[in-house]
């Protein structure tokens, strides 16, 4: 939750990711709406699309256009293997939705509609990152143990895509599922639609909400929490963010602080 609006004081910083992400999801794109999509077309395509990114990447790595292109084509290979299992449904690329119920929205990666069941629908989210071991695991709501082999954050982002597709259709079947792109092995991963898991989301979109009227109202606390003592569960690399804003937090005089806060108060509203 702090991590949240830790971020939001924070740049980019890796060019590289944001565009190879960028790139592979158009290349899905084309694979689901093309059976001849030629990969060297496409990732040029996707240089020119993002040509801020494509300069801010070459630019802190002279190498990495090239990085880039290798491990995409790798990539590419894989969905072009998978894709063709998602052409029995109804495929529906980027489809955006809005639950009035959660107060939630979202874009999903892939929308899948079975041609003979209209309440099968299932969830397709692309990752391009690198996969976890096919052997993890999370407890359902009777604490048995479910073999997932998909990362704790992407769980929750997928859980709140079954709520959004669970709200809009009523009595809604299907599966849910990661498809990470950096493997051939064990690539698409069922993100089972379980009530723990959209209690935990709901938890925790409450507790944003929660914290971003505080900072609508004029309570900065949250500020005070961001030290490695007070800033709770993170994984380790986020520790470097941590120390860089506190060093710069704890150094501003009191009109810096207050020019702060005031911006923090206003961008909220």
């Amino acid at each position: 939750m702090n991590l949240f609006f830790l971020n939001r004081n924070f740049e980019s910083e890796n060019y590289f990711n944001l565009l190879f992400g960028n790139i592979i999801n158009r290349l899905f794109d084309e694979l689901i709406v093309s059976d001849d999509t030629d990969f060297g077309t496409e990732f040029e395509l996707s240089l020119k699309a993002r040509p801020l990114h494509s300069i801010a990447a070459a630019k802190e790595s002279p190498a990495s256009i090239k990085s880039i292109k290798h491990k995409a084509a790798l990539q590419f290979e894989y969905l072009r293997k998978i894709v063709p299992d998602f052409k029995q449904y109804h495929t529906s690329v980027e489809p955006a939705f809005v639950s009035d119920e959660f107060g939630i929205r979202g874009r999903l990666d892939l929308f899948l509609e079975d041609k003979e069941d209209p309440l099968k629908k299932t969830i397709i989210e692309l990752k391009s990152g690198k996969a976890p071991s096919k052997n993890l695991y999370y407890m359902d709501d009777n604490q048995n143990k479910i073999i997932t082999g998909i990362w704790h954050n992407h769980f929750i982002q997928v859980t709140c895509y079954n709520m959004l597709i669970d709200s809009v259709f009523e009595n809604r079947t299907g599966d849910s599922c990661i498809l990470y792109s950096s493997t051939d092995i064990f690539p698409l991963r069922d993100a089972p639609n379980i009530t723990l898991k959209k209690q935990e989301a709901l938890i925790l979109r409450n507790k944003i909400i929660a914290l971003s009227n505080a900072l609508r109202s004029g309570n900065q606390k949250i500020f005070e929490t961001f030290t490695l003592k007070d800033f709770g569960n993170r994984p380790s690399y986020i520790d470097k963010k941590i120390i860089e804003f506190s060093k710069f937090y704890h150094a501003c005089s009191k009109t810096e602080i207050d020019y702060f806060h005031f911006f923090n108060t206003f961008i909220e509203k």
